[in-house]
């Protein structure tokens, strides 16, 4: 079964037909580049893109911290109902034990 490419077609191993056009640059088509300033651009950026979401998981921590003072606030802001706090006191009594739990849960 012959191959539908010949040998001894000229263009066979010309490196530089792309769709029957003759291209000026002596380089295959296939070659990887030897200037690796894209590279170089991409590691710097990737390094950008690792520093902004250390700042965002910075952000969110803070806002955590943020969040957990406002309820806490707002607790000491219910002692003064009898009810209220009841539950106060026992969450008072209990915080150690809960700070506990978290930090294991954490």
């Amino acid at each position: 079964h012959p191959s539908p490419f010949l040998a001894s077609d000229p263009d066979f191993n010309n490196p530089n037909l792309s769709g029957g056009a003759v291209s000026e640059d002596p380089t295959p088509r296939w070659a990887l580049e030897t200037n690796h300033t894209g590279m170089k651009t991409l590691a710097s950026e990737m390094d950008e893109i690792r520093y902004m979401a250390k700042l965002e998981n910075l952000y969110w921590a803070l806002q955590m911290v943020s969040m957990a003072f406002l309820v806490l606030r707002l607790f000491l802001e219910w002692e003064f109902q009898a009810k209220l706090s009841l539950v106060i006191k026992t969450l008072r009594n209990a915080a150690v034990d809960l700070s506990h739990f978290f930090i294991v849960l954490g």
